[in-house]
């Protein structure tokens, strides 16, 4: 920090309040990572001595700027009679003592020579009458660019329901969140009865009007009795019944009356029948109305099922067959049907099966003992469902058999189509082929894994040592729930990871030491990469706190979340945390940059 270069002719009030008592404050709860910390929070101290502080920028200045000079005024209320106030400004292990500009020592001006998080620290005396004001003072980069997050935290314990926040990140510096102060919420205690009273035990998911992507789980026990803690305001509660013969509900709710009746549902009956008309006995058939799910039905001999729901809205299907009739499994979203209506599910009459019995899996053009093999693949139009109007379902094959020791298949009907084979050898070694059932081949290859490489750097392309990769199986090979790959890369940044020939993943690459900002590739197949740099990032911190709580919430999830996508996207974190002893954590986020401007 150097002497005056911009004259203060604004005054901008960013004031903090803190009873002083117990210690020393601590930062305060505003969520943008682009303005001064303000709110110190509310401490159990005596009252007899608050501390506020007021920081003055230039004209035109919301908040600081590098190369700003900043006059900040300590106001004393019920404090010592004889004031002798300290003040310390720290910044990158640097510490000192800005000059006052009046006779009392209560208003001082320094210089912020660079964007980062200084820390201001005021005393009115050094007595310890009153506790030390200390706050983070984000200081932005001339020319920054700002990007929204969504900062959620999800507490570990029920101190309190899961919550969420926008910031605004700033580029070209770190910053420091100050103390973010959750809602305790509302702690309510009720009861889950049936119609006539009865008790019901059930699972339970408490959804937010205002915000449904952050649910509280809890529990009615047999005594129908349960606790939970959740956001202020309504919700509506999505039941399941611990009881298969009980239908789940979605039910409004508020904390205020907590006790939930399970209303009657309506029976919902059809039937499931094959290609040639035949009835499909053992499927499993459940429908999902207006979001919410049915009771899960199998059907008899004849076909026939009948599940427990409630009416109203448009409704999802899914069948999944007997895995030996070889069919595929069946889903359909969206559908309009009139469920006071038998629902006939019929399979697509063209469509044939075929039996890969007796062929020999092989690895290397030699028997693969105990290999397990899963058939996977789409099938368009493969049944139509009829309730008032017909509908077409698609479907999905989703089918497996395990060699036997000479590595033979037994009996396995799946439907004869083009289709792909996921063959496991071992537990980590596996490899997706094509596969055309139409006429039953005598042997299924599994080629030799092939290896996924490539380098780690950063923006400039430096390798980036010791940063770790993640290849997460999808398409073919996530259907067949094959188990993520990891490496952590070498001195010159480079990795190897041996994956499926014909497989596709999703690859993730991180930086262990949060100087650097995850990068994503959502579609990687083996082979040489090559390059992938790690984005800039910068350092984020903050405290997290529940109101009215002593100390820091530990154990806390917290993750940086995209503001503006739908979707899948939406639910991605860029940067995930865990909150310490002291409630602190700290995350690298993406940069969002600086642009070249005048100043």
């Amino acid at each position: 920090m150097s002497g005056a270069r911009r004259p203060i002719t604004a005054r901008v009030a960013i004031a903090a309040m803190l009873l002083a008592g117990c210690g020393a404050g601590s930062a305060g709860d505003s969520p943008d990572a682009s303005i001064i910390t303000g709110d110190a929070g509310i401490f159990d101290a005596p009252p007899s001595c608050a501390i506020n502080v007021t920081f003055s920028l230039p004209p035109g200045h919301a908040e600081p700027i590098a190369g700003d000079i900043i006059q900040a005024t300590g106001l004393v209320t019920n404090g010592p009679a004889f004031l002798q106030p300290v003040w310390q400004v720290k910044h990158n292990g640097v510490t000192t003592t800005p000059p006052a500009i009046d006779d009392h020592g209560l208003v001082v001006q320094f210089t912020v020579d660079e964007a980062g998080v200084y820390e201001v620290v005021f005393a009115p005396d050094n007595l310890g009458a009153c506790s030390a004001w200390d706050m983070p003072l984000n200081v932005k980069a001339a020319g920054a660019n700002s990007a929204p997050w969504r900062l959620r935290v999800v507490p570990s314990t029920g101190a309190a329901p899961p919550q969420e926040q926008i910031i605004r990140v700033s580029g070209g510096a770190p910053a420091a969140l100050g103390t973010i102060v959750l809602q305790p919420g509302s702690a309510a205690d009720g009861h889950l009865l049936d119609g006539s009273a009865a008790p019901v035990a059930a699972a339970l998911r408490f959804e937010p009007d205002a915000t449904p992507d952050l649910p509280v789980e809890a529990s009615a026990g047999n005594d129908g009795a349960f606790h939970v803690r959740v956001q202020n305001g309504p919700h509506h509660v999505l039941v399941v019944p611990i009881d298969a013969t009980r239908a789940p509900a979605r039910l409004p709710w508020n904390a205020l009356t907590p006790d939930l009746t399970l209303p009657s549902s309506d029976l919902i009956s059809g039937t499931v029948r094959a290609p040639d008309d035949s009835p499909v006995a053992g499927a499993r058939v459940v429908l999902t109305i207006a979001g919410v799910p049915t009771t899960v039905a199998t059907t008899d001999a004849s076909g026939a099922w009948s599940v427990r729901g409630h009416r109203g809205g448009t409704v999802a299907v899914t069948v999944a067959p007997p895995a030996a009739s070889g069919l595929p499994r069946l889903e359909v979203t969206g559908a309009a049907l009139d469920l006071a209506q038998p629902v006939a599910i019929h399979y697509a009459p063209g469509l044939a099966t075929t039996d890969l019995g007796g062929a020999v899996v092989r690895a290397g053009a030699v028997a693969a003992p105990g290999a397990r093999v899963s058939f996977v693949g789409p099938v368009a139009a493969a049944a139509t469902i009829t309730a008032g109007t017909t509908v077409t379902a698609g479907g999905r094959i989703q089918l497996s058999a395990v060699a036997n020791g000479a590595g033979v298949l037994p009996p396995t009907r799946v439907p004869a189509i083009a289709q792909r084979a996921v063959i496991a050898t071992t537990p980590t070694v596996f490899a997706v082929v094509a596969l055309d059932p139409t006429s039953a081949p005598a042997t299924i290859d599994a080629p030799g894994l092939v290896s996924l490489t490539g380098t780690i750097t950063d923006a400039s392309g430096a390798p980036r040592a010791n940063a770790r990769v993640l290849v997460t199986p999808t398409g073919d090979l996530g259907a067949a729930t094959m188990i993520p790959a990891a490496a952590i890369t070498d001195a010159s940044g480079g990795f190897a990871i041996q994956v499926a020939p014909g497989g596709h993943y999703a690859l993730a690459a991180t930086d262990p030491a949060l100087a650097l900002a995850r990068v994503d590739r959502p579609d990687v197949t083996g082979g040489a990469l090559g390059a992938v740099a790690l984005g800039p990032a910068l350092p984020l911190s903050a405290t997290i706190q529940v109101a009215a709580q002593p100390g820091g919430l530990v154990g806390a999830a917290v993750s940086l979340l995209c503001a503006t996508c739908t979707g899948v996207d939406r639910t991605k974190p860029v940067a995930e945390g865990v909150t310490d002893i002291a409630g602190g954590f700290s995350m690298a986020v993406p940069d969002p940059g600086v642009a070249p401007m005048l100043r």
